[in-house]
């Protein structure tokens, strides 16, 4: 296991190689939350979801309320994706380039 240099940036308390399959593991749920957006945008309107390997794990009102109930299933909210889920599609108005 490598570990970071000092004053290199990085997750704290994890060597390189657990960072770098936490980040693929956090890729693959991101990219799953986009492909199931309309599904998601239906049963958990305006909630926080928190996302592990493809599935909703838990949901809330609120992001503080989220952590406290992973907190209580002995999950570290660091360790999964945790993403707020709109009632209609998000438009976003970029600049020309």
């Amino acid at each position: 296991m490598q570990q970071k240099a000092k004053g290199e940036v990085g997750i704290e308390g994890l060597d390189m190689e657990e960072e770098v399959r936490l980040l693929l593991e956090f890729t693959k749920d991101w990219e799953w939350v986009l492909s199931h957006e309309e599904s998601l945008r239906k049963e958990y309107p305006r909630k926080v979801i928190a996302v592990r390997r493809g599935k909703v794990i838990s949901s809330s009102e609120e992001r503080s309320g989220l952590h406290d109930k992973l907190n209580e299933m002995g999950v570290d909210p660091k360790s999964v994706l945790i993403t707020y889920i709109t009632e209609k599609p998000v438009k976003y108005l970029l600049p020309n380039q």
